[in-house]
């Protein structure tokens, strides 16, 4: 215990600058600070590197802390050093990631060179929203759901007040972040995959029309039921969020025939695509954001490429 106190005390606390850090958490530290202020650590560490640490020591600091613990300092002591470990963690993870602490102002959203941190040789990309609904299409494995995770990931972890992991992001504080990627059905409450979709589009809706602002993610929205009324509730769904300028909605999907609608047309709902290239069947992704549509499809192509049609034939 003197050993580690000692290490405490002077490996950490007495480097650190006070003054650097906001007042209220200064006195934190301070607090840590005076907690070893009765326990003459110098004199036992110098004791027992002189092998001389008797058991008279011993019982000296037993009815130190024994002090200490009714005065509840100790437990308070403990309290406070497991925050400043779990901030100094977070920092060293901020500094040795280059993560960037984002600005927020009134409505502007951009995120540049952001990526899923995850991922070892992860593919920056750049995004500006234009418009409140963006609709991101490309083939399967292009990764379309990778992409709205780091996207999502720079939106929460903004909102905690940590830094996010890209080299510029710029937002409006969000009053509701809701993202649903991998939804999933539920035994308890009796929900499908496709009801788990309906329930958490209804929350965001209830939250967008009191005139909150809302971030919300849809990973393949509907693909929990049939293509017709996946493409009609779908159509329905795309041209009622575009009526909430205040909130930001990311959906991906399949359903190229949502291409036709007026309003992405008319560019009032923003595309995107995760472009791939496809040279002799093979596909070559290259994980990158661009402005547009993707009507590239692989679902048959990957089919073919495992060997299922041969091993379905008899």
């Amino acid at each position: 215990m003197v050993r580690l106190f000692y290490a405490i005390k002077h490996e950490y606390l007495n480097k650190i600058d006070t003054s650097l850090f906001p007042e209220i958490y200064a006195a934190e530290l301070d607090g840590m600070k005076k907690f070893f202020s009765g326990f003459n650590l110098d004199h036992y560490e110098n004791a027992i590197n002189r092998k001389k640490f008797r058991i008279g020591h011993m019982v000296e600091l037993t009815m130190i802390i024994s002090n200490k613990t009714v005065a509840a300092e100790t437990a308070k002591f403990w309290q406070r050093w497991f925050l400043f470990e779990a901030y100094l963690s977070i920092s060293t993870g901020i500094v040795k990631n280059n993560f960037v602490f984002p600005v927020f102002n009134a409505g502007d959203f951009s995120l540049e060179g952001f990526y899923h941190p995850v991922l070892k040789s992860a593919v920056k990309n750049d995004f500006i929203a234009r418009q409140q609904v963006i609709l991101l299409t490309g083939p399967n494995m292009s990764g379309k759901s990778t992409l709205l995770k780091a996207v999502s990931l720079c939106v929460y972890l903004a909102h905690t007040g940590v830094a996010v992991p890209a080299s510029k992001a710029t937002m409006k504080f969000y009053n509701t972040i809701s993202v649903a990627i991998n939804l999933t059905d539920s035994i308890v409450s009796g929900y499908s995959h496709f009801m788990s979709e309906i329930i958490t589009l209804k929350n965001v809706l209830a939250e967008a029309r009191t005139g909150a602002s809302c971030f919300a993610v849809f990973d393949e929205l509907f693909r929990g039921t049939n293509i017709e009324d996946a493409l009609e509730i779908s159509t329905a769904t795309l041209k009622g969020l575009k009526h909430f300028p205040n909130s930001l909605f990311f959906i991906s999907t399949h359903l190229h025939q949502l291409k036709t609608i007026e309003e992405i047309k008319s560019n009032e709902i923003s595309t995107c695509y995760i472009d791939c290239k496809l040279t002799d069947n093979i596909p070559a992704f290259t994980y990158k954001l661009k402005d547009g549509w993707s009507d590239l499809k692989l679902g048959r192509i990957l089919f073919e490429k495992e060997g299922l049609n041969t091993m379905l034939e008899r």
